[in-house]
């Protein structure tokens, strides 16, 4: 073989070596796209079984003033029945 010839060859392999890395790089993003969205599916989740909880809650704390509640936890209830 002549050098030409070697040359050519190591230039193939670079080649290769480089389509090996695309491809690893365009798995690795695919992968994090995936991850991504199941972390956002999973908080969106989480966010609906919170305001379903404090749906729940706001229906079966009484309205009245002799109730025990943090004043926070008054606020809070009073300003989510204001969005229901």
């Amino acid at each position: 073989m002549g050098g030409y010839s070697v040359h050519k060859l190591y230039e193939i392999k670079g080649l290769a070596a480089l389509k090996d890395q695309a491809t690893q790089q365009q798995a690795d993003r695919t992968a994090r796209i995936a991850s991504a969205r199941h972390a956002a599916q999973l908080a969106h989740k989480v966010s609906q079984q919170l305001d379903a909880t404090k749906r729940k809650i706001a229906a079966h704390v009484p309205r009245t003033p002799a109730c025990r509640l943090n004043p926070d936890a008054v606020r809070l209830l009073n300003d989510l029945r204001g969005q229901m």
